[in-house]
């Protein structure tokens, strides 16, 4: 005798509590860059701020002359000139009837993507810059 029931339908499914949560690396720009001046700006600004010179210390002799160094300084600015944005819709009827924060969700992960833009931005730019010194700074 063969028996065929089907009782799926009394069987539930199981929902987590919460939404898997992506593996993430750590962003650092936000811990490396100065984000003093940032209430103040607008797309288009440019910040300048001067970069004082390096002075080099000198080994003294009494009674012996020195050498006086030039006191320059050069105009260090930021054009704010980028702008990023992340879009996504979702359904009111979606969001009412999803267990999950399904906008919540969304804005984390838009959040971090913009993160990630700005750090990849970030450490371009620090690979891509130079510091050049001399022998006389090496001491």
């Amino acid at each position: 005798m063969v028996i065929s029931n089907d009782v799926d339908a009394f069987i539930p499914e199981l929902r987590s509590a919460r939404v898997q949560k992506l593996r993430e690396k750590m962003l650092i720009a936000k811990a490396i860059c100065n984000f003093e001046e940032q209430a103040g700006l607008a797309f288009g600004d440019r910040v300048h701020r001067p970069v004082p010179v390096e002075f080099i210390v000198n080994d003294y002799t009494r009674d012996t002359d020195v050498t006086l160094q030039d006191l320059d300084t050069t105009d260090g600015y930021l054009d704010v000139n980028r702008s990023k944005e992340v879009s996504f819709y979702i359904d009111k009827l979606d969001q009412k009837q999803s267990k999950y924060n399904v906008e919540l969700e969304a804005v984390k992960r838009a959040t971090y993507q913009i993160k990630n833009e700005m750090d990849g931005y970030v450490l371009a730019q620090v690979a891509d810059c130079t510091y050049d010194s001399d022998a006389e700074q090496a001491g």
